[in-house]
């Protein structure tokens, strides 16, 4: 037979004892999927205060200067030479005084719709990079603009991350599962228009019926299928609000609503809070430029 064959999607097949393999390790590969939101080095020529957005991880290399962390009237003194983390869900405010030095990296390492993999990780942990290879050499590589350095700095950010982590195995286990069984949905509901939504729609592309679908999904996470879409969809909306220069309307098109008003009140049903109102509290990650919104 002549043509193309296409490689089997079975894994390989051995006799007991000649593979050994790390279902966890395999597990945690596939199921967190890692989002750089951004990421830059400020040097400070002035007193700096910022107010980190809720749901974003952020870690610093807090090179030179004095700045500190503020969680309410918690207060984490940022030392140089020094790597932090501090997880998402908090309120937090940076001030840092004239003359200060940062790389910053603000993140989601999401396994499943709201649970994250540093989420249970106390604020404020850290390690010094004095000796720390990785840490030194990550920097280095994100100085270069050669892909291969900056492929490398990858792993190297993975690196810096692991010293972070705070899990329970066994719940780890439970979340990732769903992440795998429903990795699918995910990656429908994630690139499609919230205008494509429906829920027959994708059920028939997952090969079942949307009640058994609907049921199932709702056993397995305690969530309605509808709970997640919206989850998905404010993730969107909240990155493009906070990330980009899009005004409101632009962005409500590009997730696929009919209308701005329409957005504004899906958003503000699942936030609390408007478009608008939501970017104005989080506005000194939009400082770089101007926007009618």
């Amino acid at each position: 037979m002549n043509g193309l064959l296409l490689p089997s999607m079975r894994k390989p097949t051995a006799p007991k004892n000649d593979i050994q393999t790390s279902p966890l390790f395999e597990s945690l590969f596939n199921a967190v999927r890692l989002r750089l939101l951004f990421h830059g080095r400020i040097k400070g020529k002035r007193q700096w205060v910022e107010k980190t957005p809720f749901p974003i991880n952020r870690l610093y290399f807090f090179l030179k200067g004095h700045a500190s962390v503020f969680e309410g009237e918690t207060e984490y003194p940022l030392r140089p030479g020094k790597v932090y983390l501090f997880p998402l869900g908090r309120p937090y405010r940076f001030e840092g005084s004239a003359g200060f030095e940062k790389w910053f990296f603000d993140f989601r390492a999401e396994i499943f719709p709201g649970w994250d993999l540093f989420e249970k990780t106390p604020p404020g942990q850290s390690f010094s990079m004095k000796g720390d290879l990785p840490s030194r050499k990550l920097l280095a590589c994100l100085e270069g603009r050669r892909i291969e350095n900056l492929v490398e700095a990858t792993g190297l950010l993975w690196q810096c991350l692991s010293r972070f982590v705070n899990l329970d195995e066994k719940d780890f286990l439970e979340k990732s599962s769903l992440g795998e069984r429903y990795a699918l949905l995910r990656a429908i509901v994630g690139n499609a228009s919230f205008a494509e939504i429906k829920i027959g729609r994708i059920a028939a592309n997952m090969g079942m019926r949307a009640s058994v679908l609907s049921k199932r999904f709702r056993a397995d996470t305690g969530l309605t299928l509808e709970r997640f879409i919206a989850h998905e969809f404010v993730e969107r909306a909240k990155n493009q609000l906070l990330l980009t220069e899009l005004r409101v309307r632009e962005i409500a098109g590009s997730l696929g609503f009919t209308s701005e008003f329409y957005f504004s009140r899906f958003f503000r049903k699942h936030t609390g809070e408007s478009p608008r109102q939501y970017r104005q509290g989080n506005s000194w990650l939009r400082s770089r430029g101007k926007s009618s919104d």
